[in-house]
């Protein structure tokens, strides 16, 4: 029996082409997305199964983790 998942939060998986890499979850920053920082994984750990999703609040139209109560100020 085959599972299938869907998935409703953009993000970008690379699986792992080393046996025995722990994975690296790319996290962007403000206005980046899920493809921002793909580069730095391959770079910073070849080989290793890579997890970069995009954030889901909006602010100012540009995607981030968390939200703003005011500048300086955040809440997960």
């Amino acid at each position: 029996m085959t599972t299938t998942i869907e998935f409703t939060h953009h993000h970008r998986f690379v699986p792992a082409t080393t046996p025995g890499r722990p994975p690296i979850l790319l996290l962007h920053g403000t206005g980046g997305d899920e493809n921002d920082l793909l580069l730095l994984g391959q770079t910073i750990a070849p080989g290793a199964a890579l997890l970069s999703p995009r954030g889901k609040v909006l602010e100012g139209g540009a995607p981030r983790f968390f939200r703003r109560l005011a500048e300086g100020v955040s809440r997960l």
